[in-house]
């Protein structure tokens, strides 16, 4: 009986035994374990703090990028109102000596034909300086928004022109530095002190055209100079109107590339949200890109 009692003494000392050698390692093992998510924990704060980081300088130097390209813009825009004012001085001096020279013909006989050449010389070169006038006033409008071209006269020739294109969809995109969450926008910043402007301007345009188009300007991360009009589709009546869109906005005159073939990768539009009318492979795309 005494050795029955020992055997199962024995038996649970060696099961006591066993089970402590493995609560110790289970003890190591969630140990190690813990270890590793806190390190875990660790990295993904630091890629946390790094991320907002990087998108505030995103939005820091995109905003400094306006900001240098509406300074140069006011600079050259300063530079062409000077040289503006001293033609007008110097056709105001030839003015002046033009009519100089026929008070001195009127009051002397003996010195007509000389006044008279004069008189024709200082008037030759008033009319040149008008010349040279007009093409300043032209360039000072053309470096101003570009806005200010489709107005008046020259917008109604250019309604005119793509009305008998009337239901052709058309999607007018603007150029931004565009910040996406899983594809949805939260935050987008105008790259162009224009490009806003003129991109609306366009819309009336094509709207009033009878043009199938959003009502507000969509996105686009694109960036360059000028405006750009591209095509999916090269169907006959895609490319017809695509070309008399380029024709027509060189006319204004603005400056304009196209019409370029796109990939459906590139033409795709920019978010999650659904705007109409619905983008298809015969939609033409007008981008805004900044001033050149």
């Amino acid at each position: 009986m005494a050795s029955v009692i020992l055997s199962n003494s024995d038996a649970k000392a060696a099961e006591i035994k066993s089970l402590t050698e493995r609560a110790d390692r289970l003890i190591h093992a969630v140990d190690f374990w813990n270890e590793w998510m806190i390190a875990g924990l660790i990295l993904a704060a630091v890629a946390a703090v790094l991320i907002v980081l990087a998108t505030r300088m995103v939005v820091l130097r995109t905003q400094e990028l306006t900001d240098a390209q509406g300074q140069l813009s006011d600079a050259k825009e300063a530079q062409l109102t000077l040289d503006l004012k001293e033609k007008d001085r110097q056709i105001a001096v030839a003015g002046s000596e033009s009519a100089h020279a026929l008070e001195q013909a009127r009051g002397a006989e003996v010195h007509l034909a000389d006044a008279n050449a004069r008189a024709s010389e200082a008037n030759a070169r008033a009319a040149a300086l008008e010349v040279e006038a007009l093409k300043l006033r032209e360039q000072l409008v053309a470096q101003g928004p570009r806005e200010n071209l489709l107005r008046g006269e020259s917008r109604q020739r250019l309604v005119d022109a793509l009305t008998k294109f009337a239901g052709q969809r058309v999607d007018v995109r603007r150029s931004a530095s565009v910040i996406e969450v899983n594809g949805a926008v939260v935050m987008s910043t105008p790259i162009g002190d224009d490009t806003t402007g003129l991109s609306q301007s366009l819309v009336g345009v094509l709207r009033d055209a009878g043009w199938s188009s959003p009502e507000t300007p969509l996105l686009s991360t694109f960036q360059g100079q000028g405006l750009k009009v591209e095509v999916q589709d090269l169907s006959p009546k895609t490319v017809t109107a695509a070309k008399a869109l380029v024709e027509a906005l060189r006319k204004v005159p603005l400056g304009v590339e196209g019409p370029l073939l796109d990939n459906e990768d590139q033409a795709k539009r920019v978010g999650t949200n659904v705007v109409l009318p619905a983008f298809d492979k015969s939609t033409i795309i007008l981008t805004v890109l900044t001033h050149p």
